[in-house]
């Protein structure tokens, strides 16, 4: 049986200099926090990746956020791995080897070598447009899969009227000039402070709007890529908050989201 522990170590190295430090990122081995934040950093962008998912805690509607202690506990066999690594790609001249001034003392950095960067960054940029093209074909197939539900159901595409109150199905690519302009205020009071992220259930508190028709929203501005949503950590939420922030079917549950349009 596979150790998931070499199977993660064995996909960070992987991404090391496209993913875990950038390619003009000097990576330090005795900064053992700033090892951290970056291991962190990598597996929070690859949540679903099947290397990662033994890692994340579980939640009663399902994976949920990495979890911590798990990997703070293989933080040392990353970082011995990271040193042989390192040592070997500077004695094949990809990564330069330097010494860096310390307040205690001196440390050693390591940082990609000119032409191994180049062709780092050239690699990087292909995969980023292949995932972008990825992701593109899965929100064609979600609106399909939507039309085809909306068709099941004999409910119109462009809106569902109830009443008085023009309100978009769950899912609905339609979303009203006016409510998209109250998303954004909404967000914008939250984010006061520049984080750059609000929590969900701040966001459906401020708009008071029904679950559908918040939900409907998030669902259509995330498939516009107007907005991104975060797994975040649910230990650091009440029960009453989660359950007012945004899952999907599947029960991923998401707890922030950052506002990404124009």
């Amino acid at each position: 049986m596979t150790d998931p522990v070499s199977v993660l170590l064995d996909f960070v190295q992987a991404h090391l200099f496209d993913g875990v430090f950038a390619t003009d990122q000097a990576i330090v081995l005795q900064n053992a926090k700033l090892l951290e934040e970056r291991l962190l950093g990598f597996l929070r962008k690859n949540l679903d990746h099947a290397a990662v998912t033994p890692f994340r805690s579980k939640t009663r509607k399902g994976l949920g956020a990495i979890d911590r202690k798990s990997i703070q506990s293989l933080l040392p066999a990353w970082k011995a791995r990271l040193s042989a690594f390192l040592e070997e790609r500077t004695r094949k001249g990809e990564v330069v080897a330097g010494l860096l001034p310390g307040a205690r003392n001196v440390q050693t950095c390591f940082l990609l070598a000119p032409r191994a960067a180049d062709r780092f960054d050239l690699v990087s940029e292909t995969r980023a447009l292949v995932e972008w093209a990825e992701g593109l074909e899965r929100r064609i197939e979600r609106i399909k899969e939507i039309a085809r539900r909306l068709e099941a159901v004999n409910v119109p595409a462009e809106k569902t009227t109830i009443g008085a109150v023009e309100t978009p199905p769950a899912g609905s690519m339609d979303l009203r000039d006016s409510d998209r302009a109250a998303f954004r205020h909404a967000y914008e009071q939250l984010n006061s402070k520049g984080w750059g992220f609000v929590p969900i259930h701040q966001m459906r508190a401020t708009l008071g709007w029904s679950k559908d028709r918040f939900d409907a929203a998030v669902a259509t501005l995330r498939a516009e890529l107007a907005v991104e949503l975060q797994v975040g950590n649910p230990a650091d939420y009440q029960e009453v908050e989660i359950e007012s922030s945004y899952a999907e079917p599947d029960g991923t549950l998401f707890l922030t989201m950052s506002w990404r349009g124009s």
